[in-house]
C-alpha cells in the first residue's frame, strides 16, 4: 500500500473534542478519501498484513463487536493490524435512506475507541472496492447472512494477489435495522 501519497490531513474534528479523544484519534486515523476521490493517508509506516472491514457502524452492537473482535483475532495471528474503513455520511444515506443516525464525526470516535481497531479511515465512494484496490488488505472480513449468494467483484482481485475474504456469520436480528424498529415500536407504545 502507498501510504505516503497524500499529506497528513488535518482531522475536522480536531478542535472539536477535548485531549482524550484528539489523543484517540491521533493514534488510529488512518486517512480518508477526498472530495476530490483521492486517497489520503496519514500513516506511512503501518505495515502489512491488513485485516481489513467497513461498513456504517452507526449504532454500534453485538454483530459489529464480533465482527471486530473476529477481525482482531486474524489481525494479531497474522501478525498485523485492523483497519475498519467507515462510509461517509453521504454514502451511507445512499444505501440506507434516512441514515445514519450519529454523523461521521460520531461514528469513527465510537470505533477507534474499540481496543481491538487499530486504525479508522472513511471512504465517499458507495462500496469499498476502489480503498481496498489501494490497501491491498491479506483478509477482507466481511459480514454476512445466510441469504448472501454472490461475493463482492474485488473478491477475484485479492485473489490475484494471494488476498482472500473471510465471510463472519451475522444473525439477522441483530441489526442497526433492527435496533431502530424496536426504539420506534417502543416510542409508539409509550407515547
Amino acid at each position: 500500500m502507498d501510504m505516503g501519497s497524500g499529506p497528513f490531513i488535518q482531522h475536522e474534528f480536531k478542535d472539536i473534542y477535548e485531549e482524550p479523544i484528539n489523543d484517540l484519534l491521533e493514534r488510529k486515523w488512518l486517512g480518508c478519501e477526498h472530495e476530490d476521490g483521492v486517497f489520503y493517508f496519514c500513516k506511512p509506516n503501518i505495515k502489512p498484513p491488513f485485516v481489513f472491514t467497513n461498513g456504517c457502524f452507526d449504532l454500534l452492537h453485538a454483530g459489529h463487536i464480533a465482527l471486530l473482535l473476529k477481525g482482531k483475532e486474524i489481525a494479531n495471528r497474522l501478525g498485523g493490524s485492523l483497519i475498519v474503513a467507515l462510509n461517509s455520511d453521504e454514502s451511507a444515506a445512499i444505501k440506507k435512506p434516512g441514515r445514519p443516525i450519529n454523523n461521521l464525526v460520531e461514528r469513527l470516535i465510537a470505533v477507534a475507541s474499540l481496543e481491538a481497531v487499530d486504525y479508522v479511515f472513511f471512504f465517499r465512494a458507495e462500496t469499498p472496492e476502489r480503498l481496498i484496490r489501494a490497501i491491498r488488505p491479506s483478509i477482507w472480513l466481511h459480514g454476512y447472512d445466510e441469504k448472501l449468494e454472490q461475493p463482492p467483484p474485488v473478491v477475484d482481485e485479492l485473489k490475484e494477489y494471494g488476498g482472500k475474504i473471510v465471510q463472519v456469520p451475522t444473525c439477522s436480528t441483530i441489526s442497526t435495522t433492527h435496533i431502530i424498529g424496536r426504539v420506534a415500536s417502543y416510542l409508539e407504545r409509550n407515547n
